[in-house]
């Protein structure tokens, strides 16, 4: 007897903030619910499908379950992460380890401040990228201190 597997991706549901103002970060405000077949963190940015159009939205709570849903309501599908998200990680990522071997005494606030000059990218963005890899890298079994 043979089983056959199901070759249907797992459903996560998260919740995503928009575009704040009134937020440090530039995300806030209410939480909207999504389900989505791609792997999430909290703090990614994802393309998410609303009313207007397509939208960025920042990734607040994963690992809700179908007891979070309210029945009756159609949720919409996170497809894809925001692929500029992913090119600054790479630029901050290169940036603080280019620095980090050029001077190795430097401290951590003239790194920020280098990898901010050299990227664009605002303390708060550089954190979250270092916090992401760090998280990444711990959950691989790594031991790396970025």
């Amino acid at each position: 007897m043979s089983e056959v597997m199901s070759s249907a991706p797992t459903v996560d549901i998260v919740t995503v903030q928009f575009h704040s103002k009134n937020s440090p970060d530039g995300f806030g405000g209410m939480q909207y619910t999504y389900k989505t077949a791609i792997p999430l963190e909290v703090g990614e940015i994802v393309v998410t499908p609303t009313k207007r159009g397509p939208g960025k939205g920042k990734v607040a709570r994963i690992g809700l379950t179908e007891a979070d849903l309210s029945p009756g309501i159609e949720y919409k599908t996170i497809t894809e992460k925001d692929p500029d998200y992913d090119k600054m990680d790479t630029a901050v990522l290169e940036a603080w380890g280019r620095w980090e071997e050029i001077d190795t005494d430097i401290s951590t606030d003239q790194l920020f401040a280098r990898v901010e000059s050299d990227t664009g990218y605002d303390a708060d963005a550089i954190s979250d990228t270092l916090y992401r890899r760090r998280r990444s890298t711990n959950d691989e079994g790594g031991n790396e201190n970025v």
